[in-house]
């Protein structure tokens, strides 16, 4: 017997994935406000490419909606990411020689002039 005061909640989960993309999808079954979580990668010879967002139903609104895009090699990598259309950032790493490694990273908020 479940007293009223209790919250009833769940989970429910489904993935796929193959060599050059993932899908991933659930549900917070919190039956007071259900929450949908995606996300989606694609992989193809160092390029990636996602999506990743959550969907608020008592809201009827997304309340993440974020895109990484980015390059990796054995000694190079470049990395980008949008979140919510407000925070922008990216970053590059090269690794010269067995000793030397150097990176870059920025950040830029649209909600402030400064950039990190």
């Amino acid at each position: 017997m479940v007293s009223r005061k209790e919250k009833e909640s769940g989970k429910l989960k489904a993935s796929c994935k193959q060599d050059c993309f993932s899908l991933d999808s659930s549900i917070d079954t919190d039956f007071s406000r259900p929450t949908i979580y995606d996300w989606a990668m694609l992989d193809f010879e160092g390029w990636f490419a996602g999506y990743q967002m959550n969907f608020d139903t008592a809201k009827s609104k997304l309340s993440q909606n974020n895109f990484p895009l980015g390059y990796e090699a054995t000694d190079f990598q470049l990395h980008t990411h949008m979140n919510n259309g407000t925070e922008f950032g990216g970053s590059i790493y090269q690794k010269t020689n067995e000793t030397i490694e150097t990176s870059i990273n920025l950040m830029w908020t649209t909600s402030s002039d400064d950039s990190h």
